[in-house]
């Protein structure tokens, strides 16, 4: 790799000199773009959503959908290496010097072709260790290896999304995901109804994500010509690597649980099958009848696997919304600290975590309302097997929401080892004490509890060291206002909505929907939200209409 002197930075004095006003008109595109990339994000919601409930369904069983929700957290995780990381990586160097987007973009594409190639053989090669021996089931080879097509794809895609965020193009962005979305969710489900399992899943992940990377490449090469600069390779190497670290911990933090949840089910599944006394082993044997006792065991901690993941996607929902967040205001932040504008700096920081704080909470609001019965409504009555692990997890993800903003904060401000040094020692306490507690647990509903609290335990412990870093770092406090008139509308809107019942899906979204009016009432009243937080709305929709 080669390095290439850059033209001169422009000098830091112009920003100094900036206007409140220019502030304010970069906030106001920050909330715009936020729109955009929140909108695409809904979609992608949506299509989550199908998939979430459509799979377990379509599939019928949970051993089945808990084959797919281990080799998906496996391939996720690499995926989120491969994509997020580089985004971050990519649009820092973007937003600090956009004339040489082009030049980062084939810097940033040789770079991930060798990252991604590297992984695409590890993971073809390595296929059948990882699942027989981490995984303690050898039949998930070939979805391992189809999985390798996926994240190949990812790796080239990442790095030009990267391009475009840094660009500020949000509504680009924005298509690419809703495109994406859109193919995975009817590849995938179209293949599964045709007869195909869970293989056809996977096949339909990877072909949408060949077209989705193909597509991309075309339209970013056009928006970013190379032109006659080049950037430096080990500048941008510099950046990435720390970076993708980061962002591999953190994703073992975020994911790490499903595939652990496998592997240490292993011992309580063969104790409680020589027992013979739980009515979950009839289930998995009506389902699988013809099953050797090796077989047997593989397919109980799919089973649980599968509990376990169909109520994490629940879980995960908060955190699916706050992803937009960070994808806006991290070229903001980037900017401001590379311009040494502390204002600027914090002013963004401040917005990304009150926004955080409200968008999880109403979400949070929302699900708690529904409680256990989701699971059973959504899912099926074999589901409801893991009631109790459903309001740790959801407590857990919404605090990994917060963590995940304030971790991106710290790389966007330019410490990327903080971020990758809390994300290293948490989710290592989080795999040790994880294995532990589910390894000497019962197989059954307690499992699946106890491993649910142990997520919430070292989850909210990184939270609390997160916040203290950002605050040593770059001088912003959590804003607790904001967090008591969240709790508080969250109390008061579970609270009411436990008046209605919930015996029918109707009702259940009826009592859902509800607690989210009470919560944005309680905010109202107490002045949290105000006409600055919907004039923010009526512009975009004003901008758009007269575009």
């Amino acid at each position: 790799m080669s390095v290439h002197e850059e033209e001169p930075d422009p000098s830091p004095e112009t920003r100094g000199g900036e206007t409140v006003d220019v502030v304010a008109a970069e906030s106001r595109e920050a909330r715009v773009g936020f729109l955009f990339i929140t909108g695409a994000k809904v979609w992608f919601l949506v299509a989550a959503t199908l998939l979430n409930i459509g799979l377990p369904r379509i599939l019928g069983d949970p051993s089945l959908f808990g084959d797919f929700g281990v080799v998906n957290t496996l391939i996720s995780i690499l995926n989120m290496v491969m994509v997020t990381g580089v985004i971050q990586a990519v649009s820092k160097r973007v937003s600090e010097r956009p004339e040489l987007a082009g030049a980062i973009r084939l810097a940033s594409m040789k770079l991930q072709g060798l990252f991604g190639t590297g992984v695409f053989v590890a993971l073809l090669l390595g296929a059948d260790w990882i699942a027989a021996d981490l995984l303690q089931d050898p039949s998930l080879g070939v979805l391992i290896r189809i999985g390798a097509v996926i994240t190949l794809s990812y790796a080239f895609y990442g790095a030009l999304v990267g391009v475009v965020n840094g660009l500020k193009r949000f509504a680009l962005q924005a298509g690419f995901d809703v495109g994406f979305a859109t193919m995975k969710v009817g590849l995938m489900i179209g293949l599964v109804v045709l007869g195909y399992g869970v293989q056809g899943a996977f096949t339909g992940f990877a072909a949408a994500a060949v077209i989705i990377t193909v597509i991309a490449l075309v339209v970013v090469s056009r928006q970013s010509p190379p032109g006659a600069h080049r950037a430096g390779d080990v500048k941008l190497l510099a950046f990435m690597l720390p970076v993708m670290g980061y962002v591999l911990f953190m994703n073992v933090l975020l994911q790490g649980d499903v595939l652990v949840v496998k592997a240490a089910a292993n011992e309580p599944v063969r104790a409680a099958l020589e027992l013979g006394e739980a009515a979950w082993i009839e289930l998995v044997r009506a389902a699988h009848p013809d099953a050797t006792h090796e077989a047997l065991i593989a397919e109980s901690t799919s089973f649980f696997s599968g509990l376990f993941k169909a109520t994490k996607n629940i879980a995960l929902v908060p955190y699916q919304g706050v992803v937009a967040i960070t994808f806006v205001m991290f070229p903001l932040i980037s900017r401001a600290t590379f311009e040494d504008d502390g204002d600027a700096t914090r002013i963004y920081v401040t917005q990304a975590l009150r926004v955080t704080l409200l968008l999880v909470a109403f979400v949070v609001t929302g699900i708690a309302a529904g409680g256990a019965p989701l699971l059973g409504l959504l899912f099926g009555d074999t589901y409801e097997l893991a009631a109790g692990a459903l309001m740790p997890l959801l407590a857990a993800m919404a605090l990994f929401s917060a963590l995940y903003v304030v971790a991106s904060v710290l790389t966007a401000a330019g410490h990327p080892m903080d971020a990758l040094i809390l994300m290293i020692c948490m989710s290592l306490m989080l795999l040790f004490t994880l294995y532990t507690v589910v390894s000497q647990s019962a197989a059954g509903a307690e499992l699946l509890e106890h491993a649910a609290w142990s997520v919430l335990g070292v989850t909210g412990l990184a939270w609390l060291v997160a916040s203290a870093i950002v605050k040593w770092r770059v001088g912003v406090a959590v804003p607790w206002a904001t967090f008591s008139r969240s709790a508080a509308a969250v109390a008061l809107g579970v609270w009411l909505a436990g008046f209605v019942q919930a015996d029918q899906l109707v009702w259940l979204l009826a009592r859902c929907a509800g607690a989210g009016v009470v919560f944005i009432a309680v905010l109202w009243l107490t002045r949290e939200i105000g006409r600055d937080d919907l004039g923010t709305l009526l512009e975009t929709l004003q901008r758009r209409r007269s575009g």
